[in-house]
């Protein structure tokens, strides 16, 4: 590289508008983000080649409106000197994308949002949709982050412009973990960390999710008693009408191994006057919510089978949920059941379904010719 620098690239060169690579189908890039984007292995010294050569650390901006100083705060999250050095040489830290987000928003750990914040990052930023770089460091399970945002003045019940998300609510929100791999502790310091700075265990989003909506969805037993003890409706539905114990059977997973504290959470509900038959705007209960979310979990390329666990519909049956209640398709639970893996037993429980034993071949006998 160095030796086309001498000869007068431009370290600036920008894919003119139209014209794709025969190697690269978005137009628009530059340098320094085919550089970043093809996946070396350590691209550190090309990178800090193309500052020395005079870098536009604004304008060297990808389509979606982000300077190089996002790319490397999103690649590079474990080597924060190279932010640094473009901090040092004039990036700056308060940059927007096209979606009002700035670098802060994408820090993956406490020394990027040190960096960031020393050089003028704002904690309580908003992008288009409302969210801070807190919305963002609860997301995803980030707690190093968030405490330090947090202790930089950030506002732990900040909501999202349209759907009224609030820290606490997207941190407790399983659905929203979807790219990261789990890590209970982190996640428990988390919540830990945002009930102590006084977050509203009582926030909504817009469609009326509460956080035991979340609790009981993601199987956090210890998590559903603390928020009951602190005044949250066990009967709080949403919008579509479903209520906590809608939640507590929708399997977040294929062998959830969860199901013990979900059963619990069952018991702990029905203590607290949870309705054992409460229906949603589609008519189903939490029976019926037990079996309809088992047939198939579909999620991106990934299919998995049959997320159902009879232990769950069975204590919800014995517990007195109505079996012959209809929803507005007129199927009862027991209806919905798969009967060429389930059955009921003679007490109406369901169990599994024997597979039907073969007799081995037999073997001797007349052969041919005899």
């Amino acid at each position: 590289m160095q030796s086309l620098i001498t000869a007068g690239a431009d370290v600036n060169w920008e894919e003119p508008e139209g014209w794709l690579s025969q190697h690269r189908p978005v137009p628009g890039l530059n340098v320094f983000w085919t550089l970043l984007e093809d996946g070396l292995s350590s691209p550190r010294d090309e990178i800090l080649l193309l500052l020395s050569n005079g870098l536009q650390l604004e304008k060297a901006r990808a389509d979606n409106g982000r300077t190089p100083l996002f790319g490397l705060v999103y690649e590079q999250q474990h080597d924060i000197s190279l932010a640094e050095a473009f901090l040092t040489a004039g990036a700056k830290a308060t940059a927007k994308d096209a979606n009002l987000d700035t670098s802060l928003h994408f820090a993956g750990n406490r020394c990027f949002a040190e960096l960031l914040f020393k050089f003028g990052a704002q904690v309580s930023a908003e992008d288009r949709d409302g969210f801070t770089p807190l919305h963002m460091a609860c997301r995803y399970r980030r707690p190093d982050v968030a405490e330090f945002l947090l202790s930089k003045g950030a506002t732990v019940d900040a909501t999202t412009s349209e759907k009224q998300w609030t820290p606490l609510l997207l941190a407790t929100d399983p659905r929203k973990n979807d790219t990261c791999i789990e890590d209970r502790e982190q996640h428990e310091k988390l919540i830990e960390l945002l009930f102590a700075h006084g977050a509203n265990v009582q926030a909504t989003t817009s469609d009326g999710r509460t956080v035991l909506h979340n609790a009981a969805r993601a199987g956090n037993l210890d998590l559903v008693k603390y928020v009951v003890d602190h005044g949250v409706d066990v009967c709080a539905v949403t919008s579509n009408g479903k209520t906590a114990l809608h939640l507590v059977g929708n399997l977040s997973r294929p062998h959830d191994p969860q199901i013990a504290q979900r059963l619990a959470i069952i018991h702990f509900l029905l203590e607290h006057g949870a309705d054992i038959n409460a229906q949603d705007q589609a008519g189903s209960t939490p029976l019926h919510d037990s079996w309809s979310c088992a047939h198939y979990y579909v999620h991106s390329s990934f299919q998995y089978d049959c997320r159902f666990s009879p232990d769950l519909f069975n204590l919800l049956l014995n517990k007195g949920a109505d079996k012959l209640a209809r929803d507005e398709q007129m199927r009862t639970p027991t209806e919905l059941i798969d009967r060429e893996k389930w059955m009921l037993d003679e007490d109406g429980f369901v169990c599994a379904k024997l597979k039907p034993v073969r007799s081995p071949p037999r073997r001797g006998g007349r052969g041919r010719g005899n």
